[in-house]
């Protein structure tokens, strides 16, 4: 089965901001060249973990700062479809990874990369400025990994004109880690009575075929 691997990264977002809002706080570590990680009982190299499902839907919607209710609501009343046009299931049915005992191929890195497993995360060293970084990729091992992906927009309404900015990626959405984001003011003061923003998660899980 050929497999789609591409990036879901938006210019407007870091994916150093990705990865602060998946693991709530700046994750670095180095590679210590241990040996490959433990395979599952019966597997080998190329280790292909494919897209199973998703799980862990979340939506949720501040109105001036304050969270409102969404029961009844869904993604599609809060967000247009080109906003949502990376969610629809079958943009993730040939996603996969790829590993070999030194190298991973998969969502977001399309070209291989070293990669290490650590306290339950898959970690990435990819060529950054201005050098090499190891970046929090999933978290589980390879037996399961689950990938967060998330979008937000964020709308501002002044003297009746209302502008909105919005971001995705691999990334587990929460109003303060959006908020720390986009803005160096307080979070108490970036939320105007009008002002609103709306939050979807959803993590994908990939095991052995």
């Amino acid at each position: 089965m050929p497999y789609r691997f591409f990036s879901f990264f938006r210019p407007d977002v870091s994916p150093a901001f990705f990865a602060a809002a998946f693991f709530a706080a700046a994750l670095t570590a180095c590679n210590n060249d241990d040996d490959s990680p433990d395979l599952p009982p019966g597997a080998e190299y190329p280790l292909i973990l494919d897209f199973e499902e998703t799980t862990d839907e979340v939506l949720h919607l501040y109105v001036g700062g304050v969270p409102a209710d969404t029961d009844g609501l869904s993604p599609e009343d809060l967000f247009t479809d080109a906003e949502l046009l990376n969610f629809t299931p079958d943009i993730f049915e040939n996603q996969a990874f790829i590993f070999t005992e030194d190298s991973l191929i998969g969502p977001g890195f399309p070209n291989a990369v070293p990669y290490y497993l650590e306290n339950d995360t898959l970690y990435a060293t990819v060529q950054t400025d201005p050098g090499l970084a190891d970046t929090p990729v999933a978290t589980g091992d390879l037996t399961a990994l689950r990938l967060p992906r998330g979008v937000y927009k964020y709308c501002i309404t002044s003297d009746n004109l209302t502008t909105c900015s919005q971001g995705e990626g691999f990334a587990e959405y929460t109003a303060a880690n959006i908020e720390a984001g986009i803005s160096s003011i307080p979070p108490q003061e970036i939320f105007g009575p009008d002002d609103s923003l709306a939050v979807y998660s959803i993590v994908l899980r990939f095991t052995p075929r």
